[in-house]
């Protein structure tokens, strides 16, 4: 057997071997949205996840840091409950959340269109929610309760091709660590290209703050502050079904008061993970998985048919050759040339896999 048909089999041999690696299981929990926008979909009944992010930001007033942890359960087809903490400076507890969300029935389906409606309690833990009788290290401890509307549009249930959800969301929260200083209108919008395994997003957030009276400062006429911030990000899932997530946060504009404002971080980072404790994929990401299954087995079949085409070439120009045809200078060169041609031919084959991967 020639040097090349060996080096031909190996390359074939390479090929099986990454097409049975990437066959693996990917499952995705249904209510995924991106970094801070939640889907209209909930969990599911049974399902729990958790999540940790850790956030730090760079703004005129130095820098800002902060832990989330939080997590959700699903307790039936079209409502789940979640709650998350915050600790401010990874040292003082920040605000608290607990949520219930309510989706429409046969939201669990792969649909175009989706809507659901979330109530948020906040109880607010920090320090500078003083007020009335509360003393220096005694903070009151204010309750906010905080409607949001929830809207999604998922463009694979109509084109295949096209792996793209958008989000949009109203809120009356737009910063949960300032409720006690501001009412506040927030609308939200983001954009993921939602892959096999790993999902792209920019998320997008225009709040407006009107000041409370607080003491001596008096409660503002409307909403005179504004901020609009630009965040795109990444969530990439692991083979056990954990997901990596990070943003990296702009504020692309801002109105603040000179006196006595907002001041927002210029540039946030956010790092953070999501664990799957228990996991019982729905309808809506299983028939996703099936539609990037599929895809994938087209091309694979489409390259596996243009790599074993240009292999049988190869073998029907190497089994040409007669290595006990009588010398001939012209023929010699000729074999030479043909060799080098089919050794470019078989680095093209190679680097066809190695696409694959």
């Amino acid at each position: 057997m020639s040097r090349y048909m060996r080096v031909e089999r190996l390359v074939f041999t390479i090929f099986l071997v990454a097409a049975n690696l990437y066959a693996q299981d990917v499952r995705r929990g249904r209510n995924e949205g991106t970094l801070n926008l939640p889907a209209s979909n909930v969990s599911g009944s049974g399902n729990i996840a958790l999540y940790v992010l850790s956030r730090g930001g760079v703004g005129a007033g130095g820098v800002s840091t902060g832990l989330y942890a939080g997590g959700s359960v699903g307790v039936a087809e079209i409502i789940q409950f979640s709650a998350d903490a915050s600790l401010a400076g990874f040292s003082a507890l920040g605000p608290l959340r607990a949520s219930m969300q309510v989706t429409l029935p046969g939201n669990d389906k792969l649909r175009f269109f989706g809507v659901a409606g979330r109530a948020d309690v906040y109880l607010s833990t920090v320090a500078d929610t003083l007020s009335g009788e509360a003393r220096a290290g005694k903070p009151d401890y204010h309750s906010y309760i905080r409607p949001n509307l929830i809207a999604d549009l998922d463009w694979i249930s109509l084109f295949q091709w096209l792996p793209l959800k958008l989000y949009v969301m109203g809120s009356l929260v737009d910063n949960p660590e300032l409720l006690h200083r501001y009412n506040q209108l927030s609308l939200s919008a983001g954009a993921e290209w939602k892959m096999y395994r790993h999902s792209f997003f920019v998320d997008t957030r225009y709040g407006l703050y009107r000041g409370v009276r607080r003491g001596s400062v008096a409660a503002d006429r409307s909403y005179e502050q504004r901020l609009l911030f630009l965040e795109p990000g990444v969530r990439l899932r692991t083979r056990n079904n954990m997901r990596v997530v990070g943003g990296l946060r702009f504020l692309a504009h801002s109105i603040v008061k000179q006196s006595d404002g907002l001041n927002p971080s210029n540039v946030t980072l956010t790092l953070g993970v999501e664990v799957p404790l228990l996991f019982r994929e729905s309808n809506t990401e299983a028939i996703r998985t099936l539609v990037f299954k599929e895809q994938q087995k087209e091309q694979n079949s489409e390259d596996h048919t243009e790599a074993f085409d240009l292999g049988e070439s190869v073998r029907a120009e190497l089994e040409g050759f007669d290595d006990e045809a009588d010398f001939d200078i012209g023929r010699e060169e000729q074999i030479h040339r043909r060799r080098e041609e089919i050794k470019g031919t078989i680095a093209e084959i190679e680097e066809l896999l190695r696409g694959l991967e």
